[in-house]
């Protein structure tokens, strides 16, 4: 096409299709079934400087939904090469190839991105994707890439993790075992997070077998928590460079009273204030003898400063005496 008269280049089709409003929406989304409705000349233009703007590498998502809203000739072919981008233009490319064709390269593609992708956005998009499959595939790469030490990255994993398996709502229930995995996953510490995966690894496999949150026990009971967990929390929360009861230690009459999930709720927020150094955790698992802590402890002391790995190595020494 020698010379265009409806479109001259992208910009001239944006600022047609286009939110008229500007702002965000206008970045995100183009008109698309105006676009989908253009016949002869206008639509050949349109495609025309809609493959340029992908030729161009640009990471524009919106040209995809584009080029799939107006059924662009071998749509199929080209979606197959452009979600291997590892950006979030792939992502729009392999979502796309998944819906029209179940293509497990869509999936394989998605892995990729997520894994290998420079930009949190397109690990973000590539993660929301993967779990909009429902694919047992996208179940066990989010599951891998938990072991990531890209804090960032394991967030946006566990979010689009529970997605898949319908747990999204558990996560923001504080009384949920759900809730707790999610916190232990973050945690810097490996030895803290392995375990968690582990679990909720198990958990993943049951509802995918047709296992319900109820039967699983991951839906918290009527009620609300227990005055010790309570204490223990205000305990925790209090900050230990201000004059107060829990300036040198934690409410470990509360700690030892918790049962059940509570406890595996303190036990959660004793490996976070590890993870920051708090050495009032550490006293709390000596006073306690919290045998099931020595790994957490173990690597915990080799990250601190000074002061807090003293500590954790006489803790560590006083849980290794025979009681």
């Amino acid at each position: 096409m020698s010379e265009r008269t409806y479109f001259t280049d992208y910009g001239a089709l944006v600022a047609r299709f286009g939110d008229p409003a500007g702002g965000r929406a206008a970045l995100e989304e183009l008109d698309v079934a105006g676009l989908a409705a253009l016949r002869g000349q206008e639509r050949e233009e349109a495609l025309a400087v809609l493959h340029e703007h992908l030729a161009a590498l640009e990471n524009d998502p919106r040209v995809v939904d584009a080029l799939v809203a107006m059924q662009a000739p071998d749509l199929e072919a080209l979606l197959r090469v452009e979600m291997h981008r590892r950006d979030e233009t792939g992502v729009a490319a392999a979502r796309a190839a998944w819906e029209q064709t179940k293509d497990p390269a869509a999936v394989t593609a998605l892995i990729e991105t997520l894994v290998k992708a420079r930009k949190d956005s397109a690990r973000e998009s590539a993660a929301v994707a993967l779990a909009d499959t429902r694919s047992s595939a996208a179940a066990e790469s989010l599951l891998a890439a938990l072991d990531s030490d890209d804090d960032a990255a394991r967030n946006v994993v566990i979010t689009a993790l529970l997605r898949l398996v319908g747990l999204s709502e558990l996560e923001q229930l504080g009384r949920s075992p759900v809730s707790r995995l999610g916190a232990l996953i973050l945690n810097p510490l490996g030895a803290v997070r392995q375990p968690a995966v582990a679990e909720l690894r198990r958990i993943v496999a049951a509802v995918q077998a047709g296992q319900s949150a109820e039967s699983l026990g991951l839906v918290p009971g009527p009620g609300q928590e227990s005055a010790e967990l309570a204490r223990l929390r205000e305990s925790v929360l209090s900050d230990p460079r201000r004059p107060g009861p829990w300036r040198n230690t934690l409410d470990l009459e509360a700690f030892g009273a918790l049962r059940g999930e509570e406890r595996e709720r303190g036990m959660q927020w004793a490996y976070s204030l590890l993870a920051k150094g708090d050495v009032r955790a550490v006293r709390a698992i000596a006073e306690l003898d919290l045998q099931a802590a020595i790994p957490v402890l173990r690597e915990a002391a080799q990250r601190g400063n000074r002061t807090f790995a003293e500590a954790a190595q006489a803790a560590l020494a006083q849980l290794s005496e025979p009681s």
